[in-house]
């Protein structure tokens, strides 16, 4: 087989109305060798029927029993050859150049690992460049990777910390990234460009996004425990703030409980959502540009 510089690795579970836009915007990547990997992850709609009709424009592993999104990119980098892994979640698009300016900033910097901004539904760009300690700051919020599509990665890198950590559920791209950012020499190389368009798929559940905060927590203690503690409580008032936006859109009463502790522990983590939702409304409503 031909040198591959990058394999975009898509895992796709139902979702026949969105994954050809996503996988043309894949293929439509110019000025690297591109291979295309998507896995079906045993869906029971049409979405196989539209991965079959790419024919070899595609790598196509088909699934017969789900996995879940964290095994099957580790799957589709298992049959993938590019010396860069670049993933893209079923319902995101990339702009033409996403993948060569990120590999090119990557060569640029010594690079290991890569992010970008992305432009959500009604044209925000988000995204954030870390400051100080990447996995402090991407846990406070303050560093924002918005999703496992805005990631590339060295194969090298991949390897070493053995892929995605499929016991995770939620919370898959950032336990991935901190984990990455632990490796010793690789180089972090943030692109503020917004070079994809990230769809929102939907509201989570509390109960899944607790369980999936948890296993963060319970990860990475050690580390979390040795923070000063301004910094725990940002990162508790970040997570306890999410919490109870979720409760209330479940109309449970206890999202207070969640909203208190996040006032208590660091209002600022309060005032910039509230800020966020603000600006988000006025975007969305055509007042602010």
């Amino acid at each position: 087989m031909s040198h591959v510089d990058v394999s975009i690795v898509i895992p796709a579970f139902n979702c026949e109305e969105s994954i050809a836009a996503t996988i043309d915007s894949a293929l439509l990547q110019a000025g690297l060798c591109i291979e295309v990997v998507v896995v079906n992850d045993c869906s029971v709609d049409g979405t196989l029927d539209v991965l079959l009709s790419y024919g070899d424009r595609i790598v196509l592993v088909d699934l017969k029993e789900n996995v879940g999104g964290a095994e099957a990119r580790n799957i589709g980098v298992e049959h993938s050859f590019g010396e860069y892994i670049s993933f893209l979640d079923s319902d995101d698009v990339f702009f033409q150049n996403k993948v060569v300016r990120q590999i090119s900033e990557m060569h640029k910097n010594n690079a290991d690992f890569s992010y970008c901004q992305a432009v959500d539904e009604i044209g925000n760009i988000i995204g954030a460049k870390y400051t100080d300690v990447f996995w402090v700051d991407l846990l406070i919020g303050e560093c924002d990777i918005v999703s496992s599509s805005g990631i590339v990665v060295s194969r090298t890198l991949f390897d070493r910390i053995s892929g995605f950590d499929v016991d995770f559920k939620r919370q898959q791209d950032i336990e991935f990234s901190i984990r990455c950012s632990f490796c010793d020499g690789i180089g972090i190389c943030f692109l503020e460009e917004a070079l994809y368009r990230k769809i929102n798929s939907g509201s989570p559940s509390f109960q899944k996004v607790y369980q999936g905060v948890d296993a963060l927590f319970d990860k990475f203690k050690p580390e979390l425990t040795s923070l000063p503690k301004n910094k725990l409580n940002k990162i508790k008032a970040k997570y306890f703030i999410r919490f109870s936006e979720l409760l209330f859109v479940e109309k449970k009463i206890i999202f207070v409980v969640y909203l208190f502790r996040s006032l208590f522990l660091n209002p600022w983590a309060f005032y910039n959502r509230i800020y966020r939702y603000y600006r988000k409304v006025l975007i969305s409503s055509g007042l602010k540009k």
